[in-house]
């Protein structure tokens, strides 16, 4: 989490903070490239439940409420890490695939 700028739209931060993430070799990347800008996103799940790995499977969940489907595969796996940079020390809101260690 970050300070979210001036001016950047409510529906993008919470308490004065923006999330931000940076996928890795994925369809979500490629997309992000050749749009050539930020993008905003949500994991492709309902809260609590384990999000879709694949178009189908988002097709499945969704159905008609989704106006498209970029095809490709997640690469699944663990969650993002998530970390605070707002304080000092950071603060981690929630393990995941990148093990942050924090001082004792």
């Amino acid at each position: 989490m970050l300070r979210a700028r001036a001016g950047l739209a409510s529906a993008l931060q919470k308490d004065g903070k923006v999330g931000v993430r940076v996928p890795g070799p994925s369809p979500a990347l490629d997309l992000v490239r050749a749009f050539g800008g930020p993008l905003t996103a949500t994991s492709a799940n309902r809260s609590g439940e384990p999000p879709a790995c694949s178009g189908a499977e988002a097709r499945a969940l969704f159905g008609e409420a989704l106006d498209a489907v970029v095809q490709g595969d997640s690469p699944a796996g663990l969650a993002s890490t998530i970390v605070d940079v707002t304080s000092e020390p950071p603060v981690v809101l929630r393990q995941g695939a990148i093990e942050v260690l924090v001082p004792r």
